[in-house]
């Protein structure tokens, strides 16, 4: 069921996302670019913020507070809804900065893992 529903959240991107107490998941699919593997942590980054934030702690930006929900699978949903609108931006501007885009310091052997959506 849960593979499922992070599927249902997915949009045929190359990762899923999946969260459990306390922690954001991310699954790598074998061909997952070193784009799709930032976005994904910058993903998953947005999404742990807003469930380990404190009541005490400043607000987030709006734009991740338009991410709450009382399910984790619709924050899950709207996360991504907020990278299709942010993260090329995001991305050209770190790459503006000088940060080296073209690659990550995942190890050459991470963990990628394979799915299939259910035709009916």
């Amino acid at each position: 069921e849960e593979l499922e529903l992070a599927l249902k959240s997915n949009s045929h991107k190359s990762y899923l996302l999946g969260v459990k107490p306390g922690s954001v998941c991310v699954c790598l699919a074998p061909g997952a670019s070193v784009c799709d593997q930032i976005r994904a942590a910058c993903q998953a980054l947005c999404l742990e913020s807003l469930l380990q934030r404190s009541s005490t702690e400043n607000e987030p930006p709006e734009q991740l507070l338009m991410l709450k929900s009382p399910s984790h699978w619709e924050m899950v949903r709207n996360s991504h809804k907020l990278m299709d609108r942010i993260f090329d931006t995001f991305l050209k501007g770190v790459d503006a900065a000088g940060w080296q885009t073209h690659r990550t310091l995942l190890d050459w052997d991470e963990w990628r893992v394979q799915w299939k959506s259910k035709t009916i």
